[in-house]
């Protein structure tokens, strides 16, 4: 009986260090309940100055992969966030819009908070999108949620190569 609580106590520290061990830079995301996925990847040479991160959201009903960036207003200690991508999936000519943008938050074994301004950073365990839910329902990928129950919070899945 006393391996078993010991073994189930490893387990318990066990989950949180795979985070730990991966950069954000490289990290994945799934969301439970649906199939959507989030990839955080180096910040393009070409973007803003005070760009801090970036990623790709997967909706793979649909197909299509929007670009997410995360950066630090002028004045401000939080991470904001936006996605953009194809106004309409099905549209031949893609034409590109702000679907969603707020704050970033994550949370890690301490709590919950704002996404660090470093990709090279530990992943955190989830990443939360307040309101990504809400922003998809009113945009041309309201056709997303048939089959899926998003949601906003994005659960550490893994580290890319």
């Amino acid at each position: 009986m006393r391996l078993l609580g010991a073994l189930l106590a490893a387990a318990g520290l066990v989950a949180p260090a795979l985070g730990a061990e991966c950069a954000l830079v490289n990290a994945r995301y799934d969301q439970p309940g649906s199939d959507w996925t989030i990839e955080f990847h180096d910040v393009p040479v070409s973007a803003m100055v005070n760009q801090t991160a970036a990623f790709t959201m997967a909706m793979p009903k649909s197909g299509v992969v929007l670009r997410g960036d995360v950066w630090q207003p002028n004045g401000y200690a939080q991470s904001w966030g936006a996605l953009e991508g194809p106004c309409d999936p099905k549209a031949k000519k893609a034409q590109t819009c702000r679907l969603w943008e707020a704050v970033v938050y994550t949370e890690m074994v301490n709590g919950i908070s704002v996404l660090a301004s470093n990709d090279r950073a530990p992943a955190p365990l989830q990443i939360l999108l307040p309101q990504l839910t809400s922003a998809m329902w009113y945009s041309s990928y309201r056709r997303e949620f048939n089959d899926a129950d998003p949601g906003d919070v994005f659960t550490f899945a893994g580290c890319a190569k």
